[in-house]
């Protein structure tokens, strides 16, 4: 009987640095005196305006044009951020193998700039976008890419935010030692600075990679710290998803009475915000716990109601889970 886990991905923030930030350093970089490196500058800024606005195909033509300029211009930097932001425009409209191609070409001039914050914004990006192509492995040797540029330096954030993708990646892959590193290193960096958002999140991923290991007593203790979070920062949605991750661990060793009360405490706020999926898989969950307890009547009840949901959903891995479920019940 299969019990969902909930894993939370989340990714940074840093690939809009360079969209968005030191515009005036890189029209200090160019000669103000000449009207290529003026002409570039100002296509830039006028990108970053459309793009603000979700303009996708007026902002790509603004930064095409502005790159003719800078490549006259010779100005390395404003080539690297044009480059990197039709990436990121790229990326926005799910085009994600170009945008790896852009950022490649933003990567060959960015690796010149003697201050590496810009590649390693782009590297990142470049593993954003494998991630979202499911090419996991590339995804985590771009990670890990960015993390080794960044050996020796103060930015524990951008560190943290790195190990976390990382780990997401190396989980992936099933390489759970090393996701196991990754999220504890990035925990230990987020408690120096972390918002409750940021230890939420840590938390929960160290209960993903202890539950999928098997070490269901710590996945609790992970997860029971990311709930009393969610729930100090009134965020219903997360912990709802957590309270679905405590329920499979209790499960696993056997609480089957705390197991139920997280999952319909769960299944509660998915039916108040018609969170289909979630409350079809929440319901094979605990139409499998009535089982275990026995309560056959109650059990049925919950698998022909997943089946249903599942069906109209359109769901057939899970019709088959639950399916299965019901015809040995």
């Amino acid at each position: 009987m299969r019990l969902r886990v909930w894993i939370l991905f989340v990714f940074c923030l840093i690939q809009s640095v360079c969209i968005f930030a030191r515009d005036t350093a890189s029209g200090k970089l160019g000669d103000g005196n000449n009207p290529d490196s003026m002409a570039a500058l100002a296509g830039k800024l006028e990108g970053n305006d459309f793009f603000r606005k979700q303009e996708w195909h007026k902002a790509i033509t603004a930064y095409e044009k502005a790159i003719g300029h800078a490549l006259k211009s010779s100005d390395t930097k404003l080539l690297g951020d044009l480059h990197n932001n039709i990436g990121r425009v790229l990326h926005q409209t799910k085009k994600y193998s170009a945008a790896v191609q852009s950022y490649k070409k933003s990567l060959e001039y960015r690796k010149k700039l003697s201050d590496r914050t810009d590649e390693i914004s782009t590297l990142v990006s470049i593993g954003n976008s494998y991630w979202e192509m499911q090419e996991y492995q590339n995804a985590s040797k771009h990670y890990e890419k960015a993390l080794n540029a960044l050996e020796g330096s103060d930015n524990i954030k951008l560190q943290a935010t790195i190990l976390n993708n990382l780990g997401n990646s190396y989980s992936k892959l099933k390489q759970d030692a090393k996701a196991l590193d990754a999220y504890l290193k990035a925990l230990n960096l987020k408690e120096k600075f972390g918002t409750p958002s940021d230890l939420a999140i840590a938390h929960t991923n160290l209960g993903n990679i202890f539950f999928l290991i098997n070490d269901f007593h710590k996945a609790i203790d992970h997860y029971n710290a990311s709930l009393e979070l969610y729930s100090q920062m009134q965020d219903w949605g997360s912990e709802a998803q957590v309270r679905s991750n405590l329920g499979a661990a209790y499960n696993k060793i056997h609480y089957f009475d705390r197991a139920l009360v997280h999952h319909l405490a769960a299944l509660e706020y998915f039916r108040k915000t018609r969170m289909q999926t979630d409350i079809a898989k929440t319901l094979n969950n605990i139409g499998a716990l009535y089982r275990k307890q026995k309560n056959y009547e109650l059990a049925t009840h919950c698998y022909k109601e997943s089946i249903n949901l599942k069906r109209a959903l359109g769901d057939n891995e899970g019709l088959a889970v639950s399916f299965n479920n019901l015809g040995e019940l």
